[in-house]
């Protein structure tokens, strides 16, 4: 299956309000095929995986980010995060970090400071 059905079949099962596409690569394709159909919004993370992990450790530790008791996917994905940076793959644990700056940032953008 193509990247491009793919991303429009999740977003189908899912119903997200929003997906993030890494503006990197084939992303940048990926954004300009969805855009009109799917409600995107272009990510640019910062510094290497292992470095945007270290800044969500802080809260995943602090019990703010949940998974559920039993899925199917869930020992796959605790595998590779405890095996990152080590592990074949790292799809999930980038995927997963980049939602919680994304969450993050958003947060603190939204309730933000402003003058009365």
């Amino acid at each position: 299956m193509a990247l491009k059905d793919l991303v429009k079949s999740l977003y189908a099962k899912w119903k997200p309000s929003v997906v993030l596409i890494e503006e990197r690569a084939s992303g940048y394709q990926l954004i300009q095929e969805l855009d009109s159909i799917i409600p995107i919004l272009p990510f640019n993370p910062s510094g290497s995986k292992l470095a945007r992990l270290m800044k969500c450790v802080p809260i995943i530790q602090a019990g703010y980010v949940f998974f559920p008791e039993y899925a199917v996917w869930l020992q796959d994905f605790e595998c590779e995060i405890c095996s990152f940076p080590y592990s074949a793959h790292d799809d999930q644990v980038d995927s997963m970090t980049q939602a919680i700056l994304w969450v993050q940032e958003s947060f603190v953008a939204g309730f933000g400071l402003r003058e009365l």
